[in-house]
């Protein structure tokens, strides 16, 4: 996916919103990246399994405003 490479990139790519050389802050901004990532990942694979096991999704029965 597009946003693992990114992912990946920004924490390579020596140019960063915080630059890596500041001590404590400097891997702060590759971390929120990488943790932001893992986490949107972690809901898409989880809609997969639901999918691979024929579970209907879940619905808000609550009317929207």
């Amino acid at each position: 996916p597009v946003m693992v490479i990114a992912a990946i990139l920004y924490f390579l790519l020596p140019l960063d919103s915080i630059p890596d050389f500041i001590l404590g802050l400097g891997y702060l901004d590759d971390v929120t990246v990488i943790t932001f990532v893992y986490r949107q990942l972690s809901n898409e694979l989880e809609k997969y399994r639901t999918w691979r096991a024929g579970k209907p999704p879940e619905i808000d029965d609550e009317p929207r405003h």
